[in-house]
């Protein structure tokens, strides 16, 4: 019998069930082969409609990836071409207004250490 405990992947029947089960499935009648039963199939799979050839079926989905290919590569480089075009040089940036003059900026306190000792006179002087 089934043990839903065990691991293996057959599931091994008793021999008096495997003997039923292959008398009964020798008695079953089988059908007769037919001339169409590839095209049968093929119709039931596809619906009924026809391919297309592969040249026409290999286009068709190159176009649907050659639009994003190139709307992308368009965008990528307008960007690049805004975002590393040359900066204009200094000439070009004229104020319409006169130089504005600051106040002059007031001396910075002495930041050199003190020193205990003069220091030394140079011979040449």
């Amino acid at each position: 019998m089934y043990d839903p405990s065990d691991d293996s992947s057959e599931v091994l029947l008793e021999p008096q069930v495997a003997s039923a089960l292959q008398s009964g499935l020798a008695t079953l009648p089988t059908p007769e082969p037919q001339t169409r039963f590839n095209s049968q199939v093929l119709n039931l799979l596809t619906s009924g409609r026809e391919f297309a050839s592969w040249p026409q079926q290999a286009l068709l989905r190159l176009r649907w990836m050659l639009i994003p290919l190139v709307l992308g590569f368009v965008l990528t480089f307008a960007l690049a071409v805004r975002v590393f075009r040359p900066l204009p040089a200094p000439e070009e940036y004229r104020l319409d207004h006169p130089t504005l003059h600051a106040p002059a900026l007031t001396p910075l306190p002495d930041l050199q250490p003190v020193r205990k000792h003069p220091a030394p006179a140079h011979k040449g002087e």
